[in-house]
C-alpha cells in the first residue's frame, strides 16, 4: 500500500484516476473476503441441533461469500415478499410460527393444541402463494421466534406434543435412549 503514498490520488488527472482504480482493485482483492461475507451472516445454520428436527434432506455446502436461501431445519427462514407487501421475515419474532402452504392451516390444529397446553406462543400463518411455497419447499414449516426453521414436512406432525417439546428444548436425550423432561432432570 505504501506504493500509493507517492502517487497522486486526488484530482482528475489520468494518473490520479488510474491510481484510484488500481487502489480500489487492490483493496477489493485484499479486503474483499472480509467484507463480502453474506453467506457467513445469513447462511449460518444449526446442523444437528437438538431443538431442530432433520427432514432427511442433504446438508447444503457452506459458502462464506454467497447465501443460498433454504428452508431446511436449522437454517434461517428465507425472505420472500408476500402479496400484501410484507416480508416473510416480518412474521417471526414473538412466537412459534407454523407456515402452512396450500390452504392447509386446519391440518396444523394439533400444533395449536400442543402449544396451548404448554403455554408456548404460536400463531399459524397460511400462505397461498406458489412462489413462496416453492421457496419453502414443503407444506408445513415451523419457524422459531428467532427466525430459524425448526421442522418441516408435507404432512402434519404425527406427534405434535413431542414436536413442540423438542423445538422448545423441553426434553433431552439421556444416554441416547430415553426422552427426559427438563423439569425431571
Amino acid at each position: 500500500m505504501a506504493v500509493f503514498a507517492a502517487r497522486p490520488l486526488k484530482g482528475r488527472s489520468p494518473e490520479a484516476v488510474a491510481a484510484r482504480k488500481e487502489l480500489g482493485e487492490l483493496l477489493l482483492k485484499v479486503f474483499g473476503r472480509e467484507f463480502n461475507a453474506v453467506g457467513g451472516a445469513l447462511g449460518y445454520r444449526y446442523e444437528n441441533s437438538p431443538i431442530c428436527v432433520p427432514d432427511g434432506t442433504a446438508a447444503l455446502p457452506f459458502a462464506f461469500a454467497t447465501y443460498v436461501p433454504a428452508a431446511r431445519p436449522g437454517h434461517r427462514a428465507p425472505h420472500a415478499w408476500l402479496p400484501d407487501g410484507a416480508s416473510t421475515l416480518d412474521l417471526f419474532g414473538e412466537e412459534m410460527v407454523p407456515l402452512c402452504f396450500g390452504r392447509r392451516a386446519s391440518d396444523a390444529h394439533g400444533l395449536v393444541v400442543a402449544a396451548r397446553a404448554r403455554q408456548v406462543p404460536l400463531r399459524i400463518v397460511e400462505i397461498d402463494d406458489p412462489a413462496v411455497a416453492a421457496l419453502y419447499a414443503l407444506a408445513f414449516v415451523l419457524v422459531r421466534p428467532d427466525g430459524m426453521v425448526a421442522w418441516r414436512s408435507d404432512e402434519s406432525p404425527a406427534d405434535p406434543d413431542g414436536l413442540i417439546d423438542r423445538v422448545r428444548g423441553a426434553c433431552l436425550a439421556v444416554g441416547g435412549h430415553k426422552r427426559t423432561m427438563l423439569s425431571q432432570v
